[in-house]
Parts: C-alpha cells; structure tokens; sequence
C-alpha cells in the first residue's frame, strides 16, 4: 500500500507501511504527522492509520516518538525527503521571514491601517495564518489565496461588529432610554455609518455633553468589549479551522471549547492585550516625537501593530492547532 506522508504542508513519499513502521521507530517520522493513500484525499494522523493496520510500535522511553535534530530521510528515486520540524523553534517575532517568499505575503497585515480594505485584508491574513499553522500548513497565506483572504477579512470583520458594537449600542440605548433618537438618527445617517464608522454613531447617541455620562459611555463599551472578546476569539478560531460561518454561534460549543482549553485562551488573552496596549502606545508616543520626519512617523506609526499583529496570529494559530489535533474540529 503507498502512503504519503505531509508535514508543514510538503508531502513526502510514497512509502509502505512497513517503512512508515520503521521511520516511526527510528524516530524520523512523528506519530502526528499526517498520512493518506492514494485513493483517499483526507489526511490522518500516522498514529491513526498504524492503529488500523495493527502495527506494533516501538516507541521511545517517554512514549513519544519525535525526529532527531537535524534527522533526514536519505533521498529515493522521485520522491523527497523528510526534514526535522523547525518551524517550533521559530519565535513569535520572526517566524515569518523563515517562509519561503515571505515579501509575497507579509504586505497584507502592513494595511491594517487602511480603512474598510486594509482591515478586511489584515484580518483574512490572519484567518490564513490560523488555519495554515492548525493544520500544519507554510503558514503564509500566498498571494493567488487573496480571494480567501477578502472572505475571511469580511466575515471577521461583520462578526465583529455583531459581537462588539451592537451589544454596546443596545446597552447605551437601554441606559438612557433613547431608542426613539437612536433609530431616528440612523434613519437620517443610514445604516452605512454603523457598519463602517460606528464611532460616529456612538457618538450621536452619546452627545449629550454630560462629562458622567461619557465615562458611563466608555465603561459601557469597555465591559461590552472584554465580555465578548473570549466568544469572539473562540468563534474565529472554529471559524478558520471549519471555514462555517456559524462556527461564530455553536454556543454552547464554543463555551465547552473555552473551558477545555481555559489555560490557554486565558494566556493568550493576557499576552495579546498586554502586547497590543505597549506597542500601540509605542507607535503613538514615536509618531508623535518624529512627527517632523514624515518617513520615520510613518514607519513608526505602521510597525509597531504589525508586530503586535504577526505575534497575535502566531500565537492563536498555536492555540488553534491544540484545538484541533484534540478536539478533531
């Protein structure tokens, strides 16, 4: 039977299940590797198809069997060979630039600051990144996968505004009673200003002048915000590994996903606010100091949440792929 095996979105092989056998054996192959025959388009796990055949395995004293460093299968007539995995040694900082032709992708995060088009794109990308790292995958989403990325970018970005500017309209609607206004203003404005410059129409409600009532605005939107941020990340990160829609509202999925994997959502979230608050200062307090050298504010202004958002993508694609190789999403 010939089997191919893929790792890092390369496919190897074919091989017969005696040599996947003995790889595993020696260590060359990991046992989460992915396999499949030619017949079958699906991937599983190698473990999973030696289970199948009934193969006994010999695993190494902790009950693993992990690719020695530097560990390479000699080369065999037409087909590649299998290297160590190095991409876990990459940090959250540079993992980009060791993909090959990483310029031909790295531009879609750099446009985060372009309204509309710039924050569907960046926010796709990272969809891509998600559901590239979770399965193993080159990470970069490529340049001919743009069409994807505007998809993803759009559905991130209309779940984001159901799950953090609604909610926060309702409640400053029900906190001042002024639903009459609200729908009033929004006849008069259209439902264009809401969706692309909600800003605007939080500030139509909220002019009132009142300095209680702003802080009672911004509590408002704050506690909206960080009560829908752990649903919302769920939601996008089931979203990238099945690509459905709904994967926003399996609530109770989404809630069972949170606790099964409390310890690092939790992480993520601390490290992602704590990253994206520092360097979002960083680049106002630079912009600001260098607002004479147009070129040096500009870099300045757009670096600082690129990093804040190549990490950001890193890190959840990690938490994805724990999801995914556990839960079989």
């Amino acid at each position: 039977m010939a089997i191919f095996v893929s790792r890092n979105g390369e496919q190897y092989g074919p091989y017969t299940i005696g040599e996947i056998r003995k790889y595993v054996n020696e260590g060359m192959i990991e046992l989460s590797d992915l396999a499949r025959t030619p017949e079958v388009s699906t991937y599983i796990k190698v473990q999973t198809l030696l289970q199948r055949e009934n193969c006994d395995l010999t695993l190494s004293s902790n009950g693993l069997s992990r690719p020695m460093d530097g560990a390479s299968f000699d080369k065999k007539a037409g087909r590649q060979v299998i290297t160590s995995d190095v991409n876990n040694n990459r940090n959250a900082l540079t993992w980009p630039f060791h993909q090959e032709q990483w310029w031909t992708s790295i531009w879609m995060p750099c446009l985060w600051w372009i309204p509309v088009i710039g924050t569907v794109i960046s926010s796709g990308w990272t969809v891509g990144v998600i559901r590239r790292r979770a399965a193993r995958q080159s990470e970069l989403p490529p340049p001919d996968d743009l069409n994807r990325v505007v998809k993803d970018g759009i559905t991130v970005a209309v779940m984001s505004i159901l799950f953090f500017v609604v909610p926060s309209l309702i409640f400053l609607t029900l906190a001042q009673f002024k639903l009459f206004e609200l729908v009033m203003q929004l006849a008069k404005y259209g439902w264009i200003d809401l969706l692309f410059n909600p800003g605007k129409v939080l500030w139509m409600v909220a002019e009132k002048g009142a300095i209680e009532y702003l802080l009672e605005v911004g509590i408002i939107s704050t506690v909206c915000t960080l009560a829908a941020w752990p649903f919302f990340v769920i939601g996008e990160l089931r979203f990238a590994l099945t690509g459905k829609i709904l994967s926003f509202f399996n609530l109770f999925g989404n809630i069972n996903l949170m606790f099964r994997h409390l310890r690092g959502l939790v992480s993520y979230l601390f490290l992602v606010l704590s990253l994206r608050l520092a360097l979002y200062t960083l680049s106002i307090i630079l912009t600001s100091a260098l607002v004479v050298t147009v070129v040096l504010a500009l870099v300045t202004f757009i670096a600082p949440p690129v990093i804040a958002h190549l990490i950001s993508a890193r890190l959840a694609g990690t938490l994805a792929r724990e999801m995914h190789e556990q839960e079989h999403i």
